[in-house]
């Protein structure tokens, strides 16, 4: 083969693999371009029936006005949001189930929910291993940045509730003796754990303590045996607002008055719990709320956070009639979730769970929200601490105007 005729070929070839070349990088550019326009998919993994499900409307209710905002203006990084729904029940194993639907068969991005701190740590290892960021209300301390480094919870830690109902009782009623009644749940447990360790510090006496299964009908055997060692108070974590009516009604039924601090189950879900045992069942009774969103009877209705005014005001219009049954306090959640999401993504430049992660432990602290300075480092993901929450009276009986709740250490 003469040199000319060798590079005639050799030039052929080069044209062919540069064509192959471009063909491939447009096709790749294709993909990406493709990819950046198709929606980003949040997982809402929630109790959609069955024991919980007040909870999953509660915080579905604030999705849905976020993504609507979201959408509206443009999307996540120009990607609109699209929010795919997985019922799980209440169940740990069907939080699994559906985690994994949610992952392997629609792809999610990022997942909000579960509900429940058992089913927070049953899928935990699954959400780390696929990278996806996850945002829930678990208030379990075993949630720790080693075991879910992308999971971020705006439910306060069981420690972070016990030490603002404990701080109650101790300065507000001079308590010097206190018994515990919790669900088995884990959150619960931790909260137990943590409010020993906590009495023991303030020099307040353990004079007794009683667990229950989510669900129980008849609380009277538990009761009854606290009400012997006379507290000056009781400590209460339940995992739903029904569990917590019934509390209330037997423990009215039974004619005890020893006052009640309860967790945020009981200040701020308590439409069913309203339902069950009425008004008169909240008769000294509190429950954990968060302080942004409280006043002092003394104050005047004019607030200085009217951001929550106006979420609420967006509920009341997204809702029309089914208003009334949702709780704003508890949407906030979902609410808040989705636009930190945004935030850590379009701040991040990436969706993946590492990069999220980082995002928000660096940024949160200075992040505007709903709630006031927020918390992330490498001890906690449990964005809301004790300086954040605040004891709330007759916590169904939100103030007019702001839907703010009345705190009950105002003097």
């Amino acid at each position: 083969m003469n040199t000319t005729r060798r590079m005639n070929i050799e030039r052929r070839l080069f044209l062919i693999a540069t064509a192959i070349s471009a063909f491939g990088l447009a096709g790749l550019n294709s993909m990406a371009e493709a990819q950046n326009e198709s929606p980003v998919k949040l997982g809402l993994l929630m109790p959609f029936s069955g024991f919980g499900s007040i909870s999953a409307v509660n915080h579905a209710s604030g999705v849905r006005a976020a993504v609507a905002e979201i959408n509206q203006a443009g999307g996540i990084a120009g990607r609109q949001v699209q929010v795919i729904e997985a019922d799980d029940q209440s169940d740990p194993t069907q939080t699994v189930t559906q985690a994994q639907r949610l992952i392997s068969d629609a792809r999610v991005d990022a997942i909000l929910g579960p509900i429940l701190s058992q089913q927070g740590m049953a899928i935990g290892p699954i959400l780390t291993k696929a990278g996806i960021p996850n945002f829930s209300t678990n208030g379990t301390t075993q949630l720790t940045p080693k075991f879910a480094p992308y999971h971020f919870s705006f439910q306060p830690s069981s420690r972070a509730q016990g030490i603002a109902m404990i701080d109650y009782i101790s300065t507000a009623l001079g308590a010097k003796s206190a018994a515990i009644l919790a669900d088995t749940g884990a959150q619960a447990r931790d909260a137990v754990i943590e409010m020993k360790k906590y009495l023991q510090e303030k020099g307040i006496a353990l004079t007794g303590e009683q667990e229950f299964q989510p669900k129980t009908a008849d609380f009277t055997p538990q009761l009854l045996s606290l009400q012997r060692g006379n507290p000056d108070a009781v400590l209460l974590f339940a995992p739903s607002s029904e569990d917590v009516g019934n509390i209330l009604k037997a423990r009215m039924d039974l004619g005890w008055t020893a006052p009640v601090a309860g967790g945020s189950t009981v200040g701020i879900a308590t439409a069913s719990a309203v339902q069950i045992a009425g008004e008169a069942g909240f008769d000294g009774v509190t429950g954990t709320s968060f302080k942004a969103w409280t006043y002092c009877a003394t104050d005047s209705a004019k607030t200085d956070t009217p951001a929550f005014m106006e979420f609420v005001e967006k509920l009341r219009k997204q809702e029309g009639k089914r208003f009334d049954d949702i709780d704003p306090s508890a949407a906030a959640a979902g609410y808040v979730s989705v636009y930190l999401y945004k935030a850590a993504v379009e701040g991040a430049g990436s969706t993946a769970g590492p990069d999220v992660a980082a995002w928000i432990t660096k940024n949160v602290g200075s992040w505007p929200n709903l709630y006031g300075p927020l918390t992330a480092n490498d001890e906690t993901h449990h964005l809301i601490g004790s300086n954040l929450l605040a004891q709330v009276a007759e916590p169904y009986n939100v103030r007019e105007g702001d839907g703010f709740q009345r705190r009950a250490d105002c003097h």
